[in-house]
């Protein structure tokens, strides 16, 4: 594709409506997103319209936690949106590569979320499809809310029919689920499954199917935050799930109410705290257990059979001797620790002892760095393995290793065909030196298997993306239908995402109580969509 004064980079992805490049503007020499509607949509008025309406919304908003819009025009038949170029991850990447945040980075981002947000209900813009995908993270820590495809904004006319539904299953309100009327509470529902997913590594709501998303949107609450992540302050926590009440009228007004009372929570001082932690995630991991004191201390107090030990050599040499224990037990203390003070901050020391251990799986400042500008998401179906390896001045390699394991969207660990966990996981699995047959089992997902070796005193990362073995329906139905797949209700149109379904034969079912009912047999074919575009007649 070619559009003049854009020269494209790559291809970042392809969906049934858009594909987005990454591209160069070459007047201005500088890296830019370029969103294009995909050119068999041209003539769709309903699309068209979307795709305008989300160019002059995003021109009204101009905020450093809000990507910005470039530019709108037209090539080869088609419209499309410039858009700023952000360089570092997504939040739902950050999520999978360094779970779980400490929360000293959650509540900043949190924060810068709330700022955006609160902007844009500002200018009476609601996103109706605020998740973690949604979000970008630049390497230099800055938090900014992108895809106002779905916004609204109060003078502007909805293009979704009565009855329709619009966002994401897993992080849509109720209110979304059964296709009613939209407001600001809203948007604090889907940040509020954010939130919980930024906390967890999983969303509250996902489900095996779009139907069961939306059956725990409408019926499930989630578990308690604050069992699930003990280490989260239970201020924050009864805020969170605050913005996940069913009714819209227990949830804040608003999210400028809710960065008030987080700003009251929490002070933030370290402004720079986000920016630090991609690039030394180790330095800003959560710190050992310690006992509740006022300050963390280096060294365990003598216990009763030591203090008797020092009083017997007391006796027998002298003082100079007891000196002497003194100082031999504090330098072997000091160099046995795990975590040692620097800065006010806990950082892990990097020993590795003879035992596995998660301190010996941090990387150095220089690796932590290195690793974060260079991080990608892989492909569908590969595999990336990256390796901390100590430094030659560090002690001997321990006997034991193991692997780390981040997965898209989640699996069942099998290590030699026995079952260890699943993904998300909070540690490394601890593995001893020798071949080992991975297997990765999602129901939904082709299943993933490779053969890793583990080494002596490391820790291998495996990031993988599972490959669907689904496919999927996309339907254009006029006016509007409720869609029933083998007899089960899954969605109303308009679809804002293809329909995942299991490969092979399915009964579709149209209903409209002002049309006669309309079924047909479709077929369909795993990892391919199927597009139906169906007129109700009576």
């Amino acid at each position: 594709m070619e559009i003049e004064g854009y020269r494209i980079e790559r291809e970042l992805s392809r969906g049934p409506i858009t594909t987005v490049y990454l591209a160069r503007q070459v007047e201005l020499d500088r890296l830019v997103i370029l969103k294009v509607l995909n050119v068999q949509w041209q003539k769709e008025k309903d699309l068209v319209q979307r795709f305008r309406r989300e160019a002059r919304i995003c021109a009204r908003l101009r905020h450093p936690n809000i990507v910005t819009l470039f530019d709108f025009g037209t090539a080869e038949g088609s419209f499309y949106l410039t858009i700023e170029y952000v360089e570092g991850k997504d939040l739902r990447e950050l999520i999978e590569a360094y779970h779980p945040l400490p929360f000293s980075v959650i509540a900043f981002i949190t924060r810068e979320i709330l700022k955006g947000l609160t902007y844009a209900h500002g200018k009476g813009v609601i996103h109706r499809d605020l998740k973690p995908a949604n979000i970008v993270i630049s390497w230099e820590g800055e938090v900014k809310i992108a895809d106002f495809g779905l916004a609204t904004l109060g003078d502007f006319p909805s293009v979704t029919e009565p009855g329709g539904t619009v966002g994401t299953p897993a992080y849509m309100s109720p209110e979304q689920a059964r296709g009613g009327s939209l407001d600001a509470r809203s948007d604090l529902f889907n940040l509020g499954a954010t939130l919980y997913e930024l906390c967890t590594g999983r969303s509250p709501f996902e489900g095996e199917n779009l139907a069961r998303s939306i059956q725990k949107v409408l019926k499930e609450d989630p578990p308690y935050l604050g069992t699930q992540r003990p280490d989260i302050p239970e201020g924050y926590a009864r805020l969170v799930h605050r913005l996940l009440a069913k009714p819209r009228e227990k949830r804040p007004q608003g999210a400028g109410e809710v960065l008030e009372r987080l700003k009251s929570l929490y002070p933030f001082p370290d402004e720079e705290i986000l920016m630090r932690f991609l690039k030394h995630p180790e330095a800003v991991l959560p710190p050992p257990e310690v006992p509740t004191t006022t300050e963390p201390r280096k060294h365990k107090s003598p216990n009763l059979s030591w203090i008797i030990a020092v009083l017997a050599a007391l006796t027998l040499s002298g003082g100079w001797f007891i000196l002497q224990i003194f100082k031999n037990r504090a330098d072997t203390e000091h160099q046995n620790a795990s975590w040692v003070q620097i800065d006010d901050t806990l950082v892990s020391s990097r020993i590795f002892p003879d035992t596995f251990s998660v301190e010996s799986a941090a990387p150095s400042p220089e690796e932590g760095e290195n690793a974060a500008l260079t991080a990608e998401p892989p492909a569908v179906g590969d595999a990336k393995v990256s390796s901390e390896t100590p430094d030659a001045s560090e002690k001997p390699a321990a006997r034991s290793g193991g692997i780390f394991l981040t997965v898209y969207p989640w699996a069942d660990v099998y290590i030699d065909g026995v079952y260890r966990e699943r993904t998300p996981l909070k540690q490394p699995l601890p593995l001893s030196e020798g071949e080992y047959i991975v297997e990765l089992r999602n129901p939904y997902y082709s299943a993933y298997q490779t053969r890793i070796h583990i080494a002596p005193g490391r820790v291998d990362t495996l990031k993988v993306t599972l490959s669907p073995a689904l496919g999927y329906l996309n339907l254009q139905v006029s006016p509007w239908a409720r869609i029933y797949i083998d007899g089960e209700y899954v969605e109303t149109t308009p679809l804002q995402e293809p329909i995942a379904l299991s490969a092979g034969r399915h009964v579709l079912r149209l209903v409209n109580p002002n049309f006669p009912v309309w079924e047909d047999t479709i077929e369909v074919r795993a990892g391919e969509t199927l597009f139906r575009k169906v007129a109700l007649k009576n």
